[in-house]
């Protein structure tokens, strides 16, 4: 593209050189005038706490740490046990295991309790 002939007739908001800079990409508005549109930084989503799955979080909005802040609640989080920081398959999975886990006990309760009844006949 002929840069020089496109810096010549475009119109600028910022303070800038002869180039525009890389976030700025030309657009041309319904007056038939070509601007610059400055575009922003990408904001990422959160990882999942658990360290294991490699993805970003689901339901929350990626964007920069200020925008983050002006955000209602509801935007960061999703309405869940551990909504804003585990994914679902990992809550799942914990929740799983603590119940298995507790199960657990339970039968080890019992078996000593069968060994014990055993003894006292």
């Amino acid at each position: 593209r002929n840069l020089s002939k496109e810096t010549h007739l475009s119109s600028y908001d910022h303070n800038v050189d002869l180039f525009p800079p890389p976030h700025a990409c030309s657009s041309r508005t319904p007056g038939n005038r070509i601007v610059y549109l400055y575009t922003k930084k990408v904001g990422k989503a959160p990882k999942s706490a658990c360290g294991i799955c490699p993805g970003r979080l689901r339901g929350i909005r990626a964007v920069r740490p200020q925008v983050l802040m002006r955000l209602s609640k509801t935007k960061k989080h999703v309405s869940r046990a551990y909504g804003g920081s585990m994914c679902a398959k990992c809550v799942r999975d914990r929740i799983k295991r603590a119940f298995l886990i507790e199960e657990q006990k339970i039968v080890v309760k019992v078996l000593k309790a069968q060994a014990q009844s055993q003894k006292l006949k």
